[in-house]
């Protein structure tokens, strides 16, 4: 059982012991992501993010509060017969629900179906063959929707499965999966696999048992859409399931497995000409959802301004529609049908978004002109009866969206009723020693808790780091009495995503010198520092970067003294009508600041114009600690140097930037005692982490489809193909190459291992053979790791991979990653002959030995001498420390000394962290010898 399931089975079997009357006494009922990770033993984190899963599914209540508590819903339900309507319910007790003015309401069973627009006109046969369908014992009848695109097949699909779940067809947790047939179509043997799964060797590549849809529906709805792509033998494969309801999966013989699944098809053909009649016939319920050309007018009316809501939904904002734009999308003939109209809206809406961004409008306005030229063609042919229908349907000029025009959306709106608040702090106290002012800045706590947690406006912003953000908040206030402002609320959330989320872990601390200094003079901000730490890390179950507590002192110093403190300008300069703009206004939007300036570049504009339209902005912006510049490439780099030589201002530049980048900058340039030398410093460091993000990325799609493969082999499968295959990776990826895959193998058995590699070999180019054995198969090369280790091995290997690839750049890493083979090969080798010491124990301080000693006589020592003088100095350690026969040079040692002076007395001086560490005295005799491997003519 997955983890998120086992804490729904928790919080399920917790809250069904729970008695009616504590929630009717409006006790704190409800479980805490902390009680739920102990009783798990899993961390809180990740308790919390699967907590926060199942609320979105529908599947919990949470209950506002510190802690956040949550109950199951069901429980829920059943414990007081009612259907709760929604799916993200939130509240701040129980109680709520249970009061008929909230959202406790005996569900009808036609809820579902009236919400869709035209369930009592052009959809009403529909849905009543839908229901039917449903309905009918014992678990509904097979059915197939058929209608042009864009009618809604889809969504009229899910409708069933949740009214089969309303009408306790379905359970609760009745899967509804959806296969589109069309990206089977010409694959038969795929799409075997995919329906009814595989058994383990059933073909090359099946290395586990895979459960196929069929399974995976089981208890639920399968939606089959675009069945008409479904080829004639995928037909024939579902019928012994639709019959009987048993299959087998790909490779079964003898297993014989059931499963009780409703079967919905979908089709924009006619199903009597593209579709098998033996396949028909067994789809009893064939339901046609009408073109929107059909519909009424109204339930066009109805959808358009569904859209739009849901659209205003989503922006946070008020979307203000003129009366011609609505007359435009009733009469055009859109032939995607409702779904066309969806991204038409859309369209228009994003063109209209633009103008309110660059123009600071209050509410985005969309007019005719934001409207594709092919929708508005529709209003020169209008006959005089549409134009009279229209003029009764669309009585006003002008029609206003926002998030309170759609009932089915349901918004919390924070309570602003502080005379409430006042007097109900007064009752508490039972008398009037009440003081105002402070009672007015609680309010005001609160109040930004309910608008920072409730009105999130970017969806990167997660419950998640909005609590750690709010824990932060009530001690910053209770300590030193400052609300934070939105901008600092922000700019800390996207501060948690950094150094937690991303792992951004260093950047924000490279720049934060004196850390002792900082404690002393701002010895009451450092002590809420801590507070806030070890309260995050404690109710979060996470672990803070080390320098965290001195950045958080900064910023709360800044917050306490309410500094107006000079910070670096920033000036974005993109090529576009409108794009630096855009830039600009997330970040200033994000941060409540005005920080971020923009420059737009239209493509037909010269770079002398916008360079001179620059120079006047940096010195306009500039506030004495220099300013940074943002740009995405071309000339624009260069300016930098030209702006400073006109002005005297620092300018540096920084190119290729994101919206991400603005936004950092930012924030950044928010925080006190930042100069520009340590925003660019951490912007780098955080592109470079966020582009390692992208390579591993890439890698993992590249990775989709593997042509070649590279074996590693060894006697046993583990030690040697092991490194060798990590090492194998590093040189890939270092030169980009994602599309071989590494596989360790053992030779212990050489029929197996044959076997293996003539299996690969059919649908995969073996590149080569690597490790410590020769498998002696003369069709792939084969290099031993020898060969590796004393020649160029590595770069025989790449050029086998890929013969075109250059190698001038590689040396360097190419010699790094050689040397990391030398260490685990010798380490292995050693292993086996040291009798009381542990290679692995010793490996450290002789990479210490080397690395310090190559520093000393400046040079790389090549691979064979430091294979040698691992070997040496390990056996050395276990001589000494044993008491054995040390080693006699046989020379004059003085003598010796004098004529290699410089390279003696460089290793004398890095072996001495060895003698340390051992408690060793090391003679000059051992000394001797290592001087001799170095002086060999191969040694560098």
């Amino acid at each position: 059982m997955n983890r998120i399931d086992r804490v729904g089975e928790k919080i399920k079997t917790l809250s069904s012991k729970v008695r009616k009357s504590d929630i009717f006494d409006r006790k704190n009922v409800g479980y805490s992501a902390g009680y739920i990770a102990e009783l798990i033993g899993s961390q809180r984190n990740n308790i919390t993010t699967d907590l926060n899963n199942l609320y979105k599914e529908g599947k919990l209540i949470k209950i506002s509060g510190k802690p956040v508590l949550f109950f199951d819903r069901e429980t829920f339900e059943k414990m007081f017969s009612v259907k709760l309507q929604g799916n993200s319910l939130c509240c701040k007790n129980l109680n709520e629900f249970i009061n008929d003015k909230h959202k406790v309401k005996e569900e009808k069973y036609n809820d579902i179906f009236q919400n869709i627009i035209g369930s009592e006109g052009s959809l009403s046969i529909a849905i009543k063959q839908a229901k039917a369908a449903i309905l009918y014992p014992p678990q509904g009848l097979h059915t197939i929707i058929f209608g042009e695109t864009g009618v809604g097949k889809s969504m009229f699909a899910e409708a069933m499965y949740k009214y089969g779940k309303s009408e306790g067809i379905f359970n609760s947790n009745s899967p509804f999966v959806v296969f589109n047939c069309a990206d089977y179509a010409n694959n038969p043997q795929l799409l075997l696999s995919q329906l009814f799964g595989y058994s383990k060797g059933s073909f090359t590549g099946a290395e586990t048992e895979k459960p196929g849809l069929i399974e995976i529906a089981d208890g639920g709805v399968l939606l089959l859409d675009e069945v008409h792509r479904l080829p004639p033998e995928g037909q024939e494969m579902l019928f012994t399931f639709i019959d009987k309801g048993i299959f087998r999966r790909m490779g079964e013989i003898n297993n014989e497995r059931t499963a009780k699944v409703l079967i919905i098809a979908a089709t924009t053909e006619n199903p009597d000409s593209s579709l098998l009649k033996t396949f028909t016939r067994r789809i009893p319920m064939s339901i046609e959802l009408p073109p929107l050309r059909e519909r009424k007018l109204s339930e066009r009316f109805g959808i358009i301004k569904r859209f739009f809501i849901a659209e205003a939904v989503r922006l946070n904002n008020n979307i203000i529609v003129d009366k011609d734009v609505f007359e435009a999308l009733l009469t055009y003939n859109p032939v995607g049908n409702v779904g066309q109209i969806k991204s038409d809206i859309q369209l228009s809406i994003a063109r209209a978004f633009l103008e309110f961004s660059i123009k600071k409008l209050s509410n985005v306005f969309v007019t005719i002109d934001f409207v594709p030229e092919y929708i508005k063609n529709g209003l020169l042919s209008l006959d005089k009866e549409t134009r009279l229908r229209l003029n009764k349907m669309l009585v006003d000029s002008q029609y206003s969206f926002n998030s309170d025009s759609l009932s089915e959306v349901t918004i919390q709106e924070p309570k602003y009723d502080f005379i409430k608040y006042f007097y109900e702090k007064m009752n508490l106290k039972l008398d009037s020693e009440v003081n105002i002012q402070k009672t007015f800045r609680d309010f005001t706590q609160i109040v930004s808790h309910d608008m920072y947690s409730a009105n999130k406006i970017f969806d990167f912003i997660d419950d998640d780091v909005i609590d750690i953000v709010n824990v932060m908040s009530d001690v910053i206030y209770e300590e030193l009495g400052v609300t934070l402002s939105r901008s600092i609320y922000y700019s800390l959330a996207l501060h948690f995503i950094y150094t937690i989320k991303y792992d951004l872990r260093n950047i924000d601390y490279m720049s934060i010198p004196n850390d002792e200094k900082i404690k002393i003079k701002y010895s009451d901000e450092y002590r809420t520092s801590r507070r806030i730490i070890k309260k995050i890390e404690k109710e979060f179950g996470i672990c803070c970067p080390e320098y965290e507590e001195y950045f958080l002192t900064i910023v709360l110093s800044s917050l306490k003294e309410n500094k107006n403190e000079n910070h670096v300008g920033i000036l974005v300069i993109v090529h576009g009508e409108a794009t630096a703009s855009n830039f600009a206004g997330v970040a200033n939007e994000l941060l409540g600041t005005n920080i971020v300036n923009s420059i737009d570049m239209p493509l037909n504009e010269k770079p002398d114009d916008i360079l001179l339209k620059a120079i006047d902005m940096v010195k306009k912006i500039d506030q004495g600690k220099g300013v940074l510049l943002l740009v995405d490439m071309g000339s624009l780099v260069t300016f930098s140097s030209i702006i400073h030589e006109k002005t005297g201002v620092d300018v540096r530049v920084l190119d290729n930037i994101s919206t991400l980048t603005v936004i950092e900058a930012a924030r950044k340039a928010l925080i006190p005692n930042l100069d520009i030398e340590s925003i660019i410093s951490s912007l780098i460091n955080m592109n470079q982490t966020l582009n390692e993000r992208l390579r591993r990325r890439i890698e993992e799609e590249s990775n989709k489809d593997i042509k070649k493969v590279i074996y590693t082999v060894c006697a046993s499968g583990q030690g040697t193909a092991f490194y060798l295959e990590d090492s194998i990776k590093k040189i890939l990826t270092e030169n980009h190459i994602y599309n071989v895959k590494v596989i360790p193998l053992s030779l212990a058995n050489n029929k197996q291992f044959r076997e293996v590699i003539a299996d690969t070999a059919k649908d995969k180019y073996i590149v080569a053979i690597v490790g410590s054995i020769d498998p002696m198969i003369e069709e792939y090369p084969f290099i031993s790791l020898q060969e590796i280790i004393m020649n160029n091995g590595l770069k025989k290997l790449l050029k086998l991979v890929n013969p075109d690839i250059s190698l001038y750049n590689d040396e360097e890493c190419i010699h790094k990653i050689n040397k990391e083979i030398v260490w685990k090969a010798t380490t292995e080798v050693i292993e086996k002959y040291l009798q009381f010491l542990s290679a692995e124990k010793v490996l450290p301080y002789v990479r210490d030995f080397i690395s310090t000693l190559e520093n000393k006589i400046y040079t790389n020592l090549k691979e064979s001498i430091i294979v040698r003088i691992y070997i040496h100095i390990a056996c050395m350690i276990e001589r000494i420390l044993f008491k054995r026969d040390h080693l006699n040079a046989g020379v004059d040692i003085k003598e010796y000394m004098i004529e290699n002076e410089s390279l003696w007395r460089a290793v004398k001086d890095s072996i001495n962290k060895i003698q340390e560490v051992f408690n060793l005295d090391i003679l000059d005799d051992e000394i001797y010898y290592i001087v001799e491997l170095l002086k060999d003519e191969n040694a560098v």
